[in-house]
Order: C-alpha cells, then structure tokens, then sequence
C-alpha cells in the first residue's frame, strides 16, 4: 500500500493510502 502511493505527490498519496483502506 505504501509502496503504490510511494512515488505519489503527498496529496495524492493520502487519496491512494484512503482508497486502499477502504
């Protein structure tokens, strides 16, 4: 999960990491 959201800008990252959790 971190990983996919590693190379993401930081705001986006937090969408990913959102997205992932649910």
């Amino acid at each position: 999960m971190y990983m996919c959201g590693s190379f993401v800008s930081g705001g986006q990252l937090v969408a990913v990491q959102t997205a992932f959790s649910m």
